[in-house]
């Protein structure tokens, strides 16, 4: 039976209605799903953590500078005569198997005012200006400190406390000052596609100071090979400069 007029306008309607909303309905719960934020993974949170340090380092670094128009010292004050002379190539510190001559607490002691050290008496830091400071280290099962400081504790519950700075996978941070002033971090020995003073390649980056670490693989490099960057792929290093 054919419906009156009124009654085909009105079921029109309704149907047109029913699938606008279902429309409506649809396009809401897209739009909500993508305005979720992506939730990084364990291993991005580390490496944006670590990025994030690498930054903090170098920014208290260029306090210190702008403070006392020098670097923090590397060397006790009975040791500083040796620093007389100007340094032929950029100071590096950093854990043992960045094979480098320091760890990296010789920095630490003064940009966070510890009269140990370098800051012995707090000769390298008299206004007593806390430059730098972080969480202590958390220790994994085996004892093993990482993502902080790895300081002796007052009770002896870290009597073995190196005074350290951890990144999240349990390495020292790598830190390099331009100590012969060339305007340039020099990383040979470091990353050879980062080494050199060459203007023609600026290879070695033009910074007052830079900060560094292995990554996961806690290696130089993709396993070892100290390139940052080979061709398209990018080693899991994470480093201030870039």
């Amino acid at each position: 039976m054919r419906l009156p007029p009124i009654a085909q306008s009105t079921a029109f309607t309704r149907l047109h209605l029913t699938v606008i909303l279902g429309i409506a309905s649809v396009l809401l719960i897209v739009g909500l799903i993508t305005a979720i934020p992506t939730i990084p993974s364990g291993g991005d949170q580390r490496r944006l953590e670590a990025r994030n340090t690498c930054s903090q380092i170098c920014a208290a670094i260029n306090g210190y500078y702008a403070e006392y128009g020098e670097f923090p010292p590397l060397l006790s004050p009975s040791a500083v005569s040796s620093q007389t002379k100007r340094a032929s190539a950029d100071a590096i510190v950093g854990d043992p198997a960045m094979k480098v001559q320091q760890r990296n607490d010789t920095i630490f002691y003064t940009l966070r005012n510890i009269p140990k050290g370098p800051n012995e008496g707090r000769a390298a830091n008299l206004s007593r200006i806390v430059f730098f400071d972080a969480r202590a280290a958390v220790l994994s099962v085996a004892g093993k400190p990482r993502a902080g400081f790895f300081d002796p504790t007052a009770d002896g519950q870290r009597a073995a406390g190196d005074w350290c700075f951890y990144d999240p996978w349990g390495q020292q941070y790598g830190i390099i000052l331009d100590t012969n002033g060339d305007g340039r971090i020099d990383l040979s020995g470091i990353y050879s596609d980062f080494a050199g003073v060459d203007p023609t390649t600026g290879k070695a980056p033009q910074r007052r100071a830079g900060a560094f670490s292995m990554g996961k693989d806690k290696m130089l490099g993709t396993k070892g090979d100290r390139l940052y960057r080979r061709g398209s792929e990018v080693s899991d290093d994470v480093i201030s400069w870039e």
